[in-house]
Parts: structure tokens; sequence; C-alpha cells
């Protein structure tokens, strides 16, 4: 059994890993859908970072309620993506609004199943304890 208070490295990654290929199942339909999951993995890297280093720092909150915490991930990651867009596409004159939601559109599919996937791993994980 691993330890509770250690971060669970390979599901955190295999939750991304699953996310990057699940959200990206709308767009495979289209041609283009290699070239965005290549662009979305590049931009995602920064902010997986920054949710990574969240975790290593609280996972042991993080492991005795792993839906609240994915929850509050989801959304704070979303919020700085937001942010991120606006300070990108802040030049960008009447197309602003387009390019935001087409980021956004890119990212939350992709963000909520990883959030669901490792939440759903970390409880299976830690049963006894959730």
């Amino acid at each position: 059994m691993k330890d509770i208070n250690l971060p669970q490295v390979d599901i955190f990654l295999l939750a991304y890993a699953v996310g990057m290929l699940v959200g990206h199942i709308p767009f495979l339909a289209d041609g283009s859908a290699l070239l965005l999951m290549a662009l979305k993995v590049v931009l995602s890297v920064p902010v997986c970072l920054f949710v990574f280093v969240i975790y290593v720092t609280n996972a042991a909150r993080i492991h005795r309620r792993p839906v609240f915490w994915s929850i509050v991930l989801f959304l704070v990651v979303l919020f700085l993506s937001v942010v991120l867009s606006l300070a990108w596409f802040r030049n960008e004159g009447e197309f602003r609004a387009f390019l935001i939601a087409a980021s956004l559109a890119l990212l939350v599919p992709s963000l909520a199943t990883s959030c669901l996937c490792f939440a759903f791993m970390i409880r299976r994980r830690f049963r006894q304890i959730a």
C-alpha cells in the first residue's frame, strides 16, 4: 500500500495523459486533431507543472478529499487559463472573444476528464481512507 502523504506521480501523469487523449475525441473527425493535440500539449505543460507543484505540496490533503480538490483544481486552472487567454489575446481586437472561447473549448474537455480521472484513481488507491 502506498503512503497517503506521498504524491502519486504515476496517477497524476496517467490522468493527464487520459485527459489529453479523451479530450480530443471530438476533434478526431477533422484532420487537424494531431496538430491541435501537439499545440495543446505545448501550451498545457506550464499549467500542468503549476498544478503538479500544488499537488506535491498538498498531497495528503488532496488524497483525503480527492473529488473536492479535483473540482477546486479544475476551477483554479480554468480561471488561470481565462486570465492567460485574456493576456495573450489582449491586442487581437474584435477576434479576442473568439480566440478566448476557442482556447477554452480546447481546454475544458481534457481538463475535466483529467480531474475526474485523477479523483477516481486516487479514490481507488486509498479506498479505506476516503
